[in-house]
């Protein structure tokens, strides 16, 4: 899961490089819920079967058998969880609205980003456990 996570991450960069905003938006949260849930599938939690997923992974947070660092990151990933999960409706079916490339155009970086922290907090604690 965490391989796949660097996969839609690495494809939002490529996207965002390439001026397709709403695509970056899209794959930038995909990249971070697949990555917050590789971490709660590793942990043997089990989690919704939705998008935002914020709620459950917060519970991370006080979890002493985690490192001391992840935990203090956690309310940072959950929030990230969240306000990407909520854009990425947007992100979809922007068009629908008469939302253009150039209206996702700002918040685009800012959405890689938060997945990008997302990610790289996930697989460190990856390699953290699994000693990897």
């Amino acid at each position: 899961m965490l391989n796949r996570a660097g996969r839609w991450l690495k494809a939002a960069e490529a996207e965002l490089n390439s001026g397709n905003y709403d695509n970056t938006m899209y794959l930038a949260q995909m990249a971070a819920e697949t990555a917050a849930k590789a971490i709660l599938t590793a942990l043997s939690i089990d989690y919704p079967k939705e998008h935002d997923i914020s709620g459950i992974f917060h519970t991370l947070e006080k979890r002493n058998d985690l490192p001391k660092w992840f935990r203090d990151n956690v309310p940072k990933i959950s929030y990230a969880i969240k306000i990407l999960a909520e854009i990425r409706g947007l992100a979809a079916y922007g068009y629908e609205r008469g939302l253009s490339l150039q209206d996702f155009e700002k918040k685009a970086p800012e959405t890689v980003n938060e997945a990008r922290m997302v990610f790289e907090n996930a697989e460190r604690l990856y390699k953290e456990i699994f000693k990897s």
